[in-house]
């Protein structure tokens, strides 16, 4: 066959392969896993009344967050776009899609949140970086992400100067993350952020030591988010250049 017929057969099986991607049901789709291990595709269009609206086979169906488990959806460009920008243009890029889709249970949506909250707070608007960590921690009970979003709260409380009320909220956490020293990397990114926070804490209660074992938590064991590692260490380093009596056993 020559080179013609080659280049012929192969554009044919190009066209082939992407109407097969066009017409398969499943092809860019979101997919809802829901109790009892039941999953319906489509395409969810936003979360209202507590319900998660799919649009499939031209209709939308609601479906309660209480019946569901878990959420694949793609990460919408924009969060690509903001997570290292300025706090205003995180606030504003950001805020309507957690708006849209607060409460679904997806890794995206909750970073979008943390990460508003935490513009808030850079802002130096602390009644609404807390506001949102109390809804994030309302809208998932007992998950992995309500353990962000007490961190976030404890960050909260440390930037007021309510150190008591700060370390009670991060106890629990600690206490938790303590029964692993092997954790998952999304454990690891959920912990570290929590001893670092315990680590800040203590070092404004005026307990070097502690809080040098917290930073030095974050190094060695709960190191997974680049970024927690990178400012525990920052942190242990000046603590350490400032308090030259201070050790770890």
């Amino acid at each position: 066959m020559d080179t013609t017929g080659h280049l012929h057969l192969i554009s044919k099986f190009v066209i082939c392969a992407g109407l097969l991607l066009a017409i398969s049901p499943s092809y860019g789709q979101d997919k809802i896993v829901l109790k009892g291990g039941q999953i319906v595709e489509g395409k969810i269009q936003d979360v209202t009344n507590g319900n998660a609206n799919l649009l499939s086979k031209n209709n939308v169906f609601p479906y309660p967050l209480a019946n569901v488990v878990s959420v694949q959806m793609a990460t919408p460009a924009e969060l690509d776009k903001v997570r290292s920008g300025e706090p205003a243009q995180i606030v504003s890029t950001l805020e309507p899609l957690v708006k849209k889709f607060k409460g679904l249970p997806c890794d995206w949506v909750t970073e979008a949140m943390a990460l508003v909250a935490e513009a808030y707070a850079t802002e130096g608007k602390d009644t609404e970086s807390t506001s949102i960590y109390s809804e994030m921690s309302k809208l998932y009970p007992g998950s992995r992400y309500q353990i962000r979003a007490e961190a976030g709260l404890a960050k909260s409380a440390l930037r007021a100067g309510k150190y008591d009320d700060a370390l009670a909220k991060i106890t629990p956490l600690i206490a938790e993350a303590n029964k692993s020293f092997s954790p998952s990397a999304e454990d690891g990114r959920l912990y570290g952020e929590a001893f670092l926070v315990q680590g800040q804490i203590l070092e404004k209660q005026g307990k070097p030591k502690e809080a040098l074992e917290s930073y030095l938590t974050v190094v060695t064991v709960f190191y997974q988010n680049t970024a927690t590692a990178k400012t525990a260490r920052e942190l242990a380093d000046k603590l350490r250049k400032n308090n030259p009596q201070v050790v770890v056993d």
